[in-house]
């Protein structure tokens, strides 16, 4: 039994280094398959409370947003944040993935807890910012009615319609009444005051497609840049202390050597 689950591990390593290797060339399917992988040979107690499992979950949960996956996305990063409770990337993960699919409460809630296992980090506070700003305007009504325009059953999409067509009307009305010699008649006046009814309506319905246009350019989630080859490109952040570690384990492998090179020289 310790042979094969000592082999199982072994996979579960050699898979993970592999799903490492294809995130640092930003080859998001391929560390989507290599991280499969490790998780399917990973031992069970791998995927115990704060176990070896969760960080494969978050990395793939990663891989999963680049390639485009949200929902597969979602669902490791949920996974994750079971797993780690108390680990604040865990968190960050599934706040990203909501990002991206632009539920902002979702995200503010999620970046909170990441911050609050770790206060001092400064991307995270900016980003909390950011979603609870977005999920305030969200949460917000696009136009602000007045109790009579609520009883008349006008709603944020009517309203300016409703607004610009009535202020249209009393304009004509109030030309009319001022009784120029080509309004003296009766059905003149009404066909004006209609027209300019007609005219307001269209204006106000201009005035909501801007505005709803504006707000929805304000709440769109950030579009995701899928990738799939590396070569020429930076190494993205999540991977950077991974190659930093194996540049710093290469100058230590040097100086080990150098320092055994001098000592046999002394010794002769």
């Amino acid at each position: 039994m310790s042979d094969a689950l000592s082999k199982k591990e072994q996979l579960f390593l050699e898979h993970k280094q592999q799903g490492n290797e294809a995130v640092k060339a930003l080859e998001w399917h391929l560390a989507i398959k290599q991280y499969t992988e490790a998780l399917r040979n990973a031992p069970s107690h791998y995927f115990q409370p704060e176990g070896q499992a969760a960080l494969v979950l978050s990395n793939r949960s990663m891989a999963n947003l680049k390639a485009g996956y949200l929902d597969k996305a979602m669902e490791d990063a949920s996974e994750c944040c079971r797993l780690c409770p108390r680990w604040s990337k865990a968190y960050f993960r599934r706040a990203e993935v909501s990002r991206y699919q632009g539920r902002w409460q979702l995200a503010a809630d999620d970046y909170r807890r990441a911050s609050e296992q770790d206060p001092e980090d400064e991307h995270l506070v900016r980003m909390l910012k950011e979603a609870e700003e977005k999920a305030k305007l969200a949460a917000s009504p696009l136009e602000f009615l007045f109790p009579w325009e609520e009883q008349a059953g006008l709603d944020h999409r009517s309203v300016w319609p409703a607004r610009c067509g009535v202020g249209g009307f009393l304009f004509c009305v109030v030309l009319a009444m001022a009784q120029p010699q080509e309004l003296t008649n009766g059905v003149a006046s009404f066909m004006l005051a209609i027209a300019g009814a007609a005219l307001g309506a269209g204006v106000g319905v201009c005035v909501f497609m801007i505005r709803d246009a504006r707000r929805r350019e304000t709440l769109s989630p950030p579009q995701v840049e899928v990738v799939t080859s590396g070569k020429g490109r930076d190494i993205p952040p999540d991977s950077q202390a991974d190659a930093e570690q194996s540049t710093d384990a290469k100058k230590r492998s040097r100086i080990k050597g150098l320092s055994k090179s001098l000592k046999n020289r002394a010794g002769r």
